[in-house]
């Protein structure tokens, strides 16, 4: 360092030492704020564990009566049943909205009965039979839809894909179609170049659904998946007697659209 004549020291060396000092300075401050923050910290934490809310809202006071839990939301019923028709209803409106249990049959004319659907095998017409039309019970139409599919009670279910149609009361499931019933399920084009699924039983499958064919000869049944009807059919109306169906059973209709073919096939494969 260079120095003065006189050997008084130059500027800087003045600064240095005076730096110093006020850093020292700044450091017992900062270690003071730290500390002084860290005890307000330490505070507010413990006041936030010791009070009466958490993250959901505050809590309610100790014997307090409890909200009733929020209804569940609907589930419908993830399997392919086999429903007797009992009749047709119409379409669902603002107005459909009757409480109480849906009623178990139809009058006449409305049922799905043999007699009233008055099949008739005929070679001489296109379909090769002849059938009543289904007539829509008017009664009916103040009943809502069901929101929720049980198996084993009577339904009242509107068509796959098709809010505007008319809806159909069914009777509790004959058949469920599943797995444990079914070798396999497909969805494919059939002849016509529309949608089917093609199922093929297990021996005790191919028995239950001969015996269930066989209740409800030349009447219908309907296929209801996930609480929808995706088809309708008439059973065997162009015969005279039941005949086996030999272990084999094909969905079909104007509702079984591509996604509705292979849903119903998944669904039966489980």
């Amino acid at each position: 360092m260079s120095r003065t004549t006189e050997g008084a020291p130059l500027p800087t060396e003045v600064l240095i030492p005076e730096a110093r000092r006020h850093q020292r300075a700044r450091y017992r401050r900062s270690v003071f704020f730290a500390a002084l923050a860290a005890l307000l910290i330490g505070a507010l934490v413990a006041l936030a564990v010791a009070a009466p809310w958490n993250r959901s809202g505050p809590a309610l006071p100790t014997g307090a009566p409890r909200p009733a839990a929020a209804p569940s939301a609907t589930v419908l019923v993830r399997t392919v049943l086999v429903r007797p028709v009992l009749c047709l209803v119409p379409q669902a409106t603002a107005a459909s909205m009757a409480p109480g249990p849906l009623p178990s049959s139809c009058p006449a004319p409305y049922g799905n009965t043999t007699a009233a659907d008055g099949v008739s095998p005929d070679v001489d017409v296109p379909n090769g039979y002849t059938v009543s039309p289904q007539q829509i019970d008017p009664g009916l139409a103040r009943y809502a839809s069901t929101a929720r599919d049980a198996p084993d009670r009577v339904v009242l279910l509107g068509q796959w894909g098709d809010r505007n149609g008319a809806r159909y009361l069914l009777g509790s499931a004959s058949m469920r179609l599943s797995k444990a019933m079914v070798r396999s399920a497909r969805a494919e084009r059939g002849a016509t170049g529309a949608w089917v699924v093609t199922i093929r039983f297990t021996p005790a499958g191919s028995a239950a659904w001969d015996a269930l064919a066989h209740r409800y000869f030349h009447a219908y049944l309907a296929v209801d998946l996930h609480g929808a009807v995706v088809t309708a059919p008439l059973i065997q109306p162009t015969a005279t007697s039941f005949r086996s169906f030999d272990g084999s059973m094909q969905v079909s209709g104007g509702l079984v659209t591509a996604r509705a073919a292979h849903e119903l096939a998944a669904a039966i494969r489980g």
